[in-house]
């Protein structure tokens, strides 16, 4: 018997086509158009998923978020509620992040720079992150600076203005989770 595959949604069909899309023309020149026509949908169907620019761009952000999630999960090492895992699952999921997710993330952060509503699943998504984490052993404070560390350097490295070079910043992920470990 053949091993089928369950074919993958409209909807996801289409934000892949906009991802492919931001990565070879930059998320400033994405249009519904392009979109559609490399989703292969009509416009219409596009419309029925996302009806604007924005909608596809806040679908995009959602769906990288919620990428970032099973990311965390897969570094998760204790029970799903323990908040100091959770934390350190976060931090590993950061450091391990692609430049290709990266790239991404940049272009789409362009695209959205004039509309920071299109950012509230982010906002959303961080605030709830870091609740979550500050409950645990560390206690607020060390727990916002290590997610403070995590994020300003996944930061710095998505706007490509990271000081730091390939053995400083391996130096670097292995001390804050060391600090994590420790409890600092």
């Amino acid at each position: 018997m053949a091993i089928t595959h369950p074919r993958p949604s409209a909807r996801e069909t289409i934000l892949d086509a906009a991802e492919t899309l931001v990565h070879e023309l930059g998320a400033g020149n994405l249009t519904l158009d392009a979109v559609a026509q490399r989703a292969a949908v009509s416009k219409g169907g596009l419309l029925y998923h996302f009806p604007s620019k924005e909608a596809l761009l806040q679908g995009m952000v959602a769906r990288q978020l919620e990428q970032f999630e099973k990311d965390q999960e897969a570094h998760r090492d204790g029970p799903p509620g323990d908040a100091h895992a959770g934390l350190v699952a976060f931090m590993r999921a950061t450091f391990e992040d692609s430049a290709e997710s990266r790239r991404l993330c940049a272009a789409m952060l362009a695209a959205v720079a004039n509309k920071p509503e299109l950012l509230e699943p982010a906002r959303a998504f961080h605030n709830r992150q870091v609740r979550q984490f500050s409950g645990g052993s560390l206690g607020f404070e060390r727990a916002a600076i290590l997610w403070l560390a995590t994020a300003g350097l996944w930061f710095m490295e998505l706007l490509q203005v990271s000081p730091f070079s390939d053995a400083e910043r391996k130096r670097l992920t292995r001390r804050i989770l060391e600090m994590a470990d420790q409890g600092f």
